[in-house]
């Protein structure tokens, strides 16, 4: 039985395109229904390669790297420095409310690379929020020494906020990094 007797009375009989025969069928006319794009011709020489995604990987891993620890440091000193000072008195400096907006914008651009690749977020979220956290928790010699270290450049902060920062910073980092990954799985499939 071929595609045209399947018409039975009173139909009209399929589409050429449908139709079986010799050699590659023909494109379907304009409009014929479908998603534009999902029908092509055999192309000869297999399927398509992907691309690699190794420098987007990369790119987004050194991003998180990065730019998470200094906006973290922007954000706690500007958040810091806002709440210290007066904001009726004289001596209130706008000057932190920028370093706030900075550490903000430099954690979205962590953020963001996850749109790139969900491995950077990731990867910061765990070096920049899950190992100091756990050092802070399990390991206060350790973490006291580090702070040692870094008193001068980072401040006391480190000390005294960091079960709320590194935390924080670790969840919001995660998420962006599911959120980026599911993103770019979905585009991939819809494509």
């Amino acid at each position: 039985m071929s595609p045209s007797d399947s018409a039975g009375p009173g139909r009209p009989p399929p589409p050429s395109y449908l139709q079986q025969g010799p050699g590659p069928a023909p494109p379907p006319p304009a409009g014929a229904g479908g998603p534009p794009g999902a029908w092509a011709p055999a192309v000869s020489g297999g399927p398509p390669k992907r691309r690699s995604m190794a420098l987007r990987h990369l790119i987004s891993v050194l991003v998180g790297l990065f730019l998470t620890p200094v906006g973290i440091w922007w954000t706690v000193e500007g958040a810091l420095g806002a709440v210290d000072e007066d904001p009726f008195g004289e001596g209130n400096e706008a000057v932190y409310v920028v370093f706030l907006l900075i550490g903000l914008a430099l954690l979205a651009a962590v953020a963001a690379a996850g749109r790139l690749s969900g491995l950077g977020p990731a990867v910061a979220a765990l070096v920049w929020g899950v190992v100091p956290l756990l050092t802070h928790l399990f390991a206060e010699d350790a973490y006291t020494r580090i702070l040692e270290e870094f008193d001068e450049p980072v401040g006391r902060w480190f000390e005294e906020y960091a079960v709320v920062v590194f935390p924080l910073v670790a969840a919001l980092l995660l998420g962006a990094a599911v959120a980026g990954r599911w993103r770019r799985a979905r585009m991939t499939r819809a494509e």
